[in-house]
Formats: structure tokens, sequence, C-alpha cells
């Protein structure tokens, strides 16, 4: 299961949301992403996190085929 690496990025708000999000929901969010350049699910890798429109994005790379992914987890 791939959960975070020191190289992903997240805003300190984004940061204060995904804190509080069980691990194991986390690797559930991370490694069934949507790939539309695959079309399938992958995993994302190299991902970043921010606050849009009250909503955790993460948006990374397809661990296949290195397309770009994201998730919305809403929030607000």
């Amino acid at each position: 299961m791939i959960l975070e690496s020191a190289d992903n990025k997240f805003t300190p708000e984004a940061e204060d949301v995904w804190a509080v999000i069980p691990t194991s929901a986390k690797g559930t969010l991370i490694n069934k992403v949507w790939c539309p350049s695959c079309f399938t699910a992958t995993v994302m890798v190299d991902f970043n996190g921010y606050i849009e429109n009250e909503d955790l994005v993460l948006h990374g790379r397809c661990a296949i085929c290195g397309g770009s992914v994201a998730r919305v987890i809403e929030c607000g």
C-alpha cells in the first residue's frame, strides 16, 4: 500500500484536513484512482494536496502511465 512520501507537498490547510483522515481511508483514496489515459483504476503517486472550494484536492501521477490523476475529497 502506497500512502505518503517526503516528496508529497500539502498546503497548511490541506495538511490539517489530511491529518484527520484515518490511515486506512487514505490508502483507499490513493490506491483507487481512475486514470483517464489508462481507462482503469490505478495508484496515485507523487501527489500534492490543496484546498479548493472547501474541498481537499489530491493531484498526482498515475503509477502505470505517469499521466495526471486527481481525487476530490468533499469537506465543505
